[in-house]
């Protein structure tokens, strides 16, 4: 438990620190959308128009994997991004 909590520390702290980028939010959310396809998940993806955004990439990442993991696990029907 400990060492659990000394990771999680270290990430929030990863992430305060992680510098910010200029970038495409539907270029992650496809990149990652892959990822759960080759694992034999479906998300129903509706990409739109968006702005250039700046965001932190790993703390971005870990954010959209932890609403996609909660929905496929607590959610009823298909997932849809």
């Amino acid at each position: 438990m400990i060492l659990d909590q000394f990771i999680e520390l270290s990430r929030l702290d990863m992430e305060k620190s992680e510098p910010t980028q200029i970038g495409n939010l539907n270029a992650v959310v496809l990149t990652i959308a892959e990822k759960y396809q080759r694992a034999g998940e479906l998300l129903v993806l509706h990409p739109g128009f968006l702005p250039e955004l700046r965001f932190k990439p790993v703390a971005l990442k870990r954010l959209l994997y932890n609403l996609i993991d909660n929905a496929l696990r607590h959610g009823q029907g298909d997932v849809v991004v």
